[in-house]
């Protein structure tokens, strides 16, 4: 920030001149723009000398000597201020002019400080992701005295200078950049984050979520359906048995049942049929004339005849 320009009134040799003091710039500009130091001085027409150097480079920037003129950086006005057409770099820092009458006695004395900076070329934002979090970085090419201000959706939530490292981990959103100088100022484009963290967990779920959806979609479609369109009674019942003979119609009350709730009834119908199982067949009838087969009876034990313990050859 550049500060005022402090005048002090000094009395030399019975004349009022001026000097000037400042500890920061009196004149802030950029490259290739103009500048002019203002001399204040009440009798300009008694300077016949007046020399403008610059500290820094120890050079004779102007000078008009009895109606003698050297213009190196730039030209001396009638007022002997100093003008400045095009500024360099190499123009930063301080200029001190001094004024003499015709006798060579010293009338002024006087600095003034300029300071010059670069034109700021526009910077970008660009990013990386990392864990499902966008890292930004403000890329820009100058870097002397930024200032780098972030915002996130408009809003300023950041504030640093070039020195300091410009990667920020945050959240997605819509971020810009501002990088400034004293002189200058100028903001990178905006551009919207869209960082995705990947796990293979969330994804399962997110799969699963999907299809379970999708599974109960496909039911309420068929329950609905079936309620709309029930089907008739006669085409779900087998029209006949497992031995190829006409199925016995149910009974009232049954079909009453099967047409308000069908599934419950064929299962409940299974269910008789495989519970009952085959009956046993009848015994055939007994004839009162004949006589019933005799009951078996138990086989009698006889007493086993003892092997002749002599060899075969002499047993015959």
């Amino acid at each position: 920030v550049c500060s005022f320009l402090k005048y002090y009134t000094v009395f030399y040799k019975g004349m009022f001149v001026f000097s000037t003091a400042s500890k920061n710039c009196n004149y802030t500009k950029l490259e290739e723009e103009s500048v002019t130091f203002e001399l204040l001085y009440k009798s300009p027409e008694k300077m016949k000398d007046i020399k403008w150097k610059h500290e820094q480079s120890n050079t004779i920037v102007a000078r008009r000597n009895k109606g003698q003129i050297s213009n190196v950086w730039g030209e001396i006005a009638e007022n002997g201020s100093l003008n400045i057409k095009q500024i360099k770099r190499i123009y930063n820092g301080s200029f001190t002019v001094d004024a003499y009458d015709e006798f060579g006695s010293l009338l002024l004395k006087a600095t003034t400080i300029l300071c010059v900076y670069e034109k700021i070329l526009k910077p970008a934002v660009n990013f990386t992701c990392a864990k499902g979090r966008p890292k930004l970085t403000c890329e820009f090419k100058n870097n002397k005295e930024l200032t780098i201000i972030w915002r996130k959706d408009g809003k300023e939530f950041r504030r640093g200078t070039s020195d300091q490292e410009q990667v920020i981990k945050t959240e997605n959103g819509k971020y810009q950049c501002t990088v400034s100088n004293p002189a200058h100022n100028d903001t990178s484009k905006e551009i919207t984050t869209d960082c995705k963290y990947f796990c293979f967990q969330t994804l399962f779920y997110s799969l699963l979520k999907k299809i379970s959806k999708t599974v109960l979609v496909y039911i309420e479609e068929l329950r609905l359906n079936h309620l709309q369109n029930p089907p008739p009674y006669a085409d779900q019942r087998s029209k006949q048995t497992a031995r190829g003979q006409p199925a016995p119609p149910l009974p009232l009350d049954e079909a009453d049942d099967y047409i308000n709730n069908p599934a419950e009834v064929l299962l409940q119908t299974q269910t008789k049929t495989k519970g009952q199982g085959r009956g046993r067949p009848p015994p055939p009838p007994i004839d009162e004339d004949e006589e019933p087969p005799p009951l078996p009876q138990p086989r009698k034990k006889a007493p086993r005849a003892r092997k002749s313990q002599e060899p075969r050859y002499l047993q015959q």
